[in-house]
């Protein structure tokens, strides 16, 4: 008797169980690191501060800068995601993904020197009418200095008891801030002068590190996209670079700023002038009022006179027609009574 080609029932559900359990523990695994990756981008730097949109002031733009960064003593760590890329790209020795992290990132980058933020303020008394020409010497000042004016304004002026002031604020090299001062002051009177100084070394070294960690992290997750094959794995791994290079992209613009503030000295002068003296109205002397009622009787005699020669001028031809008629009366009258008496 011939034996039945087809597998056993139980050897084929048996084999069916093993497939989905293969199947299940691999997508528990791919979730797991996904999660963590996705944590791992907010975990690894401690909250980043978002780049302020639409803040004024040099001032505001320092303290955003500075509220950016964590304290001096903090070393970024290497995040589970960054771990975890460096342990798939590194060759296999043994050695941990942290290990691979840390051999990868290198020492941390230092400052070549102190990083410092100077800012001054300088009130200058000027002379009347020297406000215009002043502003113009200091902003040819800041352009010679290789910095610029970051705004100016002006105000007052319109009397002489009204004085004219105005306010401009310039970025000047560190470095002459100190020759900037001084011919400042060769512009006029110096009332009230003042220099402040933030050391901001450790901020500009620990955002340097976090940066270094982060574009290490950014560099593992594009090589591995870069070796990505499916699309699942794609955007896995997607998902972790796009946090990940956000901050990146923060640390660099907050990095930025304090660089610029400690190259660049911020320097607010104050300015007051006299107030330009006008013309002065012409005075008015008004007449009491006895002047006044001799100047009224007066027009009024003239309008009454106007009058007046306006009616003889209507009149005087009426009479002197009517002188003509009583003449010529007068005359046919004594001819008539000539002529009676003769007779």
């Amino acid at each position: 008797m011939l034996r039945s080609s087809k597998p056993r029932r139980p050897v084929a559900v048996a084999i069916l169980v093993v497939a989905v359990l293969a199947l299940g523990g691999g997508a528990l695994a791919l979730s797991s690191e996904t999660g963590t990756s996705k944590s791992s981008a907010t975990s690894a730097l401690g909250p980043i501060q978002a780049e302020p949109t639409g803040s004024s002031g040099l001032d505001n733009q320092l303290r955003q800068a500075l509220a950016g960064s964590t304290p001096a003593s903090t070393t970024p760590a290497a995040s589970p995601a960054f771990a975890a890329a460096g342990s798939a790209l590194a060759p296999s020795s043994g050695t941990s993904g942290a290990a691979s992290a840390t051999n990868i990132l290198g020492p941390p980058p230092v400052p070549a020197g102190p990083q410092i933020v100077r800012t001054a303020t300088v009130d200058i008394g000027l002379k009347r009418g020297s406000l215009n020409g002043a502003l113009a010497d200091i902003t040819a000042l800041a352009a010679a200095d290789g910095g610029y004016v970051d705004n100016d304004s002006t105000a007052g002026g319109s009397a002489s008891s009204a004085p004219q002031t105005g306010t401009i604020v310039i970025r000047v090299v560190d470095a002459d801030l100190s020759d900037a001062l001084t011919r400042l002051s060769d512009m006029g009177n110096v009332t009230a002068q003042s220099v402040k100084e933030q050391d901001v070394t450790g901020q500009v070294a620990n955002t340097a590190a976090q940066i270094q960690a982060l574009q290490a992290e950014v560099n593992l997750l594009q090589a591995k996209l870069n070796q990505a094959t499916d699309i699942g794995s794609f955007l896995q791994i997607e998902a972790q670079l796009s946090p990940v290079a956000q901050q990146l992209q923060q640390l660099e613009t907050q990095q930025a700023i304090l660089q610029n503030f400690a190259d660049l000295a911020t320097v607010t002068v104050n300015l007051t002038a006299p107030g330009v003296v006008t013309a002065a109205p012409p005075v008015v002397h008004r007449p009491n009022a006895l002047t006044r009622a001799w100047r009224f009787a007066g027009h009024n005699s003239l309008v009454v006179l106007d009058a007046l020669a306006v009616a003889v001028g209507y009149a005087l031809p009426a009479l002197v027609l009517g002188g003509l008629v009583l003449l010529v009366r007068g005359l046919v009258l004594r001819r008539r009574r000539q002529l009676a008496a003769g007779t």
